[in-house]
């Protein structure tokens, strides 16, 4: 839940609450569970998401109140249905390669029932002949998708580039085939003039730095993130590919499997994940903050505490500590060897828990499984660049990990962001940018989701192919231009 701290004085606060619009049932939990001695009024608007409450200053601090909210949004939902994901974050486990391998050996006994007319149209002197000029003009796509397979890219992309070519070849069908192999050449084409642009606009925005910094997004290449909506997706891709294989069997047609096959090719789904975060790295490397282990940074809506491990006194000031909270994390914790006045005092009018802790990593890895054991989601936020490695290495207790740091490190990637220049202002920034770049991402993936579900739905009511096909290349140019959005977002205090 996204609290954010519009105005407070000493015994009047306004909040507001992301989830509270429209929401009758927080509402109604707000109301009755903020009734106590110490709260005078409760005043909540679902249409604005805002509450303003009063209290007794005399009794009552703000981060209890805040607390007590975020308490009650807990209890009213559990913690899996507000974030989407448990306390561990497992992957999601997805069986689209095996369903696909399945689909295919269906196909292949569905293919078994045309054995006679595949025959006879291969192996006439004149079907023979077609067939080995569409296989000329199509052998840069097989080359392409037989690439995929031996090179392990993509098994699920290589087989259906290669099927739905093949397919109307081995049944006579001159005029299909070539169809498909122009449609798959115009999205090749459209792939290579929007990759080139959107590389163009990561050069402009990043041409300064790789000089300066030596790095490219190194982590980029390597995400590897599983959403509900691309396991939604595969999963009605398999049960498509099954339905088309027995429809062609029965009619003896390979149409609406060749539109189904086409559609699953041109879907742009695993590129309305990618490409947003590859535009947030290079945007946010410009401000000095470096993004890696991307995969973990979906999570961040569901970060509610922070843990700052830390070395030095100057990272806990009231201007972090409030801009953290206004951003939804509202239980703040302190772990540091330093036992200072300074900062009890500081801690006690914050409202933040302090832990002290010998040099000993084992009682600090032990302090920080006791946080987790509270059903916390944890943000661990350190300038001790190595005693973070040592409890990356040793420790699953926490779900985002932060350095902060002076310099740069190509060693750094064992976290997921580092704020250089111990520009520890830019950390509230910087979750506000990764929550922008998350809504691209969901975006991206509703727009392919629904895109390909009316392309599936056009395609069983009879609408020609080609419009179908043409629908998909268009959510492709869409994810890709709304890719760019967080390369130009201008979020950053620096």
């Amino acid at each position: 839940m996204n609290i954010k701290v519009l105005s407070h004085i000493p015994g009047r606060m306004r909040l507001n609450i992301k989830g509270l619009y429209k929401n009758s049932n927080l509402l109604e939990a707000f109301v009755s569970k903020l009734n106590s001695e110490h709260i005078y009024t409760v005043k909540p608007n679902i249409y604005t998401s805002n509450i303003l409450i009063t209290y007794d200053k005399k009794h009552l601090k703000s981060i209890e109140i805040l607390n007590l909210i975020h308490q009650i949004n807990k209890d009213l939902y559990s913690h899996k249905k507000e974030t989407g994901f448990n306390n561990d974050f497992p992957p999601l486990k997805t069986e689209s390669i095996t369903r696909t391998i399945e689909s295919f050996v269906f196909g292949g006994v569905c293919a078994g029932l045309l054995l006679k007319p595949i025959i006879i149209s291969m192996f006439t002197p004149n079907g023979l002949a077609k067939s080995i000029l569409l296989l000329a003009l199509g052998y840069p796509l097989i080359r392409k998708y037989a690439d995929a397979i031996i090179k392990n890219h993509s098994l699920k992309l290589g087989l259906l580039g290669i099927g739905v070519i093949g397919l109307p070849i081995l049944m006579g069908q001159t005029y299909t085939a070539l169809v498909v192999l122009t449609v798959l050449y115009l999205s090749n084409i459209v792939d290579i003039l929007l990759s080139s642009y959107f590389e163009k606009k990561l050069y402009n925005q990043s041409k300064n730095l790789y000089t300066s910094m030596d790095y490219g997004c190194e982590a980029c290449n390597k995400i590897s993130i599983s959403t509900p909506i691309l396991t939604a997706v595969n999963k009605i891709e398999s049960l498509s590919l099954l339905l088309a294989l027995i429809i062609m069997a029965v009619t003896n047609s390979p149409l609406v499997l060749l539109t189904i096959m086409v559609l699953s090719i041109l879907n742009p789904v695993k590129l309305g994940v990618s490409l947003p975060y590859k535009a947030a790295y290079y945007n946010r490397l410009s401000h000095n903050i470096l993004l890696y282990n991307i995969d973990s940074l979906l999570n961040i809506e569901a970060i509610d505490t922070a843990v700052f491990i830390i070395s030095n006194t100057q990272y806990i000031n009231p201007t972090i500590i409030e801009s953290i909270r206004e951003r939804g994390v509202i239980d703040i914790r302190v772990i540091t060897s330093i036992n200072s006045a300074k900062l009890n005092k500081l801690a006690a009018d914050l409202g933040i828990e302090i832990k002290y802790y010998n040099p000993i990593l084992e009682d600090l890895l032990k302090e920080l499984q006791i946080i987790k054991d509270n059903m916390k989601t944890i943000a661990i936020i350190s300038n001790d660049e190595k005693l973070m490695e040592a409890i990356v290495d040793k420790s699953n207790s926490y779900h985002i990990s932060i350095v902060i740091k002076e310099d740069f490190n190509k060693k750094l990637n064992n976290f997921d962001i580092v704020i250089l220049g111990n520009n520890i202002y830019m950390l509230g920034d910087s979750i506000d940018f990764i929550k922008y770049t998350n809504e691209k991402v969901l975006q991206n993936q509703l727009l392919s989701f629904w895109s390909y579900l009316i392309g599936i739905l056009f395609t069983y009511s009879g609408v020609l192919p080609l419009y179908t096909w043409l629908l998909a290349i268009f959510s492709k140019v869409f994810v890709y231009f709304n890719s760019l959005m967080p390369l130009k977002n201008g979020y950053s205090y620096s």
